[in-house]
């Protein structure tokens, strides 16, 4: 196993680790604050509806789908999905998610810009995800890492989830800002049971939040390799290739046609060959300092090898 695949895998497992921390947290909040009943007595779906008449929106349509923790918005056919836990139960975390997700119709319905954005950018992030996964199933592709050619394809993939990620944020802690205003506007829910929709929004965010940093870490890592290992691949290379100029240059400098130098004498060729010899040494001694910082450089860049 190379140590390039050794350090993605870390990655993925430190944000890997911190998603199934939060989103731990977020399931034992819904389950708190699914215990605390509304006084109203008013289901997830009622809280919904009400909250779509108090902004005038009559075209939206609220429906009960299956599983858990699946409710969401759906822009195309103006829905609010709500999941059978929250569809039907009258509790603080009902209550919480089903405004939550008429926030979303909120937004839809006022032209919010960063869900506009969002749903435009939907189509592209759904081929980069099926292609994220070919590069996280495919562990053996890491082997070619040193290629610019694929370290630009996985920042261009990365990259497009990171903005959708990044671009979701706006949009989730809004939607959940609208919905607790409105709570407390409306008066629909007590003080407790408000303080408990607002902790368990709060961690629902955290999800986005950490999806977020995960996405904008892998497009880190892919162009750090991109950056980094080309300079340690040609650093020596380069000081090779300053070094010779610079002495090549001198050389020229110093050097004078033919027809124009005088008869030198015994003297003079013994003070030329001192002075000849007193620059060897000089330049040895810059070479073996060149040897020193070079080796502290390739010793910095192993520390920076991502």
């Amino acid at each position: 196993m190379s140590g390039d695949y050794i350090q993605y895998m870390v990655i993925i497992a430190i944000f890997g680790g911190l998603s199934m921390l939060v989103s731990s947290r977020l399931k034992s909040k819904f389950k708190k604050y699914s215990k605390v009943h509304l006084q109203n007595g008013m289901s997830g779906k009622e809280i919904a509806e009400k909250m779509l008449s108090d902004h005038g929106i009559r075209d939206v349509e609220v429906i009960s789908v299956p599983g858990q923790l699946t409710d969401h918005y759906n822009p195309q056919n103006k829905t609010v999905n709500l999941s059978s836990v929250v569809y039907g139960e009258q509790n603080a975390a009902a209550a919480a998610v089903a405004a939550h997700e008429v926030g979303h119709a909120v937004q839809h319905a006022t032209a919010y810009k960063w869900l506009t954005m969002r749903s435009k950018l939907v189509p592209m992030v759904s081929v980069a995800s099926k292609a994220t996964q070919f590069i996280l199933m495919g562990g053996f592709m890491l082997a070619l890492m040193d290629s610019p050619i694929f370290l630009w394809i996985a920042i261009v993939i990365f990259g497009i989830v990171a903005l959708f990620s990044i671009v979701t944020l706006p949009v989730e802690y809004d939607a959940s800002n609208r919905a607790l205003a409105w709570m407390k506007e409306s008066h629909v829910v007590t003080q407790d049971e408000y303080a408990g929709a607002k902790d368990a929004l709060k961690w629902a965010a955290r999800t986005y939040l950490v999806a977020a940093l995960a996405a904008v870490a892998n497009v880190l890592y892919f162009a750090l390799r991109l950056v980094i290992k080309p300079i340690k691949m040609n650093i020596k290379t380069l000081i090779a290739s300053v070094l010779f100029g610079t002495i090549a240059i001198a050389s020229c400098s110093e050097q004078s046609p033919k027809e124009d130098k005088p008869e030198m004498d015994k003297a003079n060729v013994n003070q030329l060959e001192k002075e000849a010899d007193e620059k060897i040494k000089a330049l040895d001694s810059t070479l073996k300092e060149v040897e020193i910082k070079e080796a502290e450089l390739d010793e910095a860049l192993n520390n920076l090898d991502f």
